[in-house]
């Protein structure tokens, strides 16, 4: 997959899961602006995928969410695993997680 397909998957999983961390947890935009101290156009603008949030804010967000960055991120390897061909999934290297799967 070439960068700019990733760097775009990525931009459109950040809006994504920024919008169903914000609705999960019951805050409007208006509200994640003004906990984050930002404009609301901030938000909406990452939710809609039109502007990158920057990353100090994404964690600010991570925060009042009550999530982790990484748990922010969890099914961002899926996603792209998703996107990719298959020849290239089949060659990906096996995670530690898989090696320890019950049996």
């Amino acid at each position: 997959m070439d960068v700019e397909r990733q760097e775009a998957l990525l931009n459109q999983f950040v809006a994504t899961q920024l919008t169903e961390q914000r609705e999960r947890c019951g805050i409007t935009q208006s509200n994640l602006a003004r906990l984050l101290g930002v404009d609301i156009n901030v938000i909406q603008n990452a939710e809609s995928g039109v502007e990158r949030i920057a990353a100090h804010q994404l964690y600010e967000a991570c925060q009042v969410f009550g999530i982790s960055l990484r748990c922010f991120f969890r099914d961002y390897t899926n996603a792209l695993r998703a996107e990719a061909p298959v020849e290239t999934q089949l060659k990906a290297p096996v995670t530690q997680e898989a090696e320890q799967a019950p049996t």
